[in-house]
């Protein structure tokens, strides 16, 4: 992993942990490892299963399905977790007292990190 995708995935691991997501949770490392492939190539998030899940499998020798799962099973821990009020914060527009949708959550964290990179430089 070159230096510039260390960077992004220190800074979408602290955008995930304010949102409660339990870093404990395989879902969460493998939900950084999506962020960071996604937020390198937009196109990806298209076909999550297709595009980015084989390249997480494969890294973790597991299954996609397996790597699908444990990021819902993280998503729905963090959704009974977080304050409403955090989660409605970060979501904006997109909340709507539903737990999120993996996409939603990738798009705003590449946001938040993308909003946070323009403010360093």
């Amino acid at each position: 992993m070159s230096e510039n995708e260390e960077i992004i995935k220190r800074m979408v691991e602290e955008e995930l942990k304010q949102i409660c997501f339990g870093k404990k949770y395989l879902g969460f490392k493998y939900l950084t490892d999506v962020i960071v492939i996604v937020y390198f190539n937009r196109s990806k998030i298209n076909s999550l299963i297709k595009n980015v899940y084989p390249i997480i499998a494969q890294k973790y020798n597991s299954k996609e399905r397996s790597i699908k799962s444990a990021i819902n099973r993280a998503t729905e821990i963090m959704y009974y977790d977080c304050d409403e009020k955090v989660l409605k914060e970060f979501l904006k527009e997109n909340y709507d007292l539903k737990k999120p949708k993996t996409k939603e959550i990738i798009n705003k964290v590449i946001y938040y990190v993308e909003r946070r990179k323009k403010w360093e430089n």
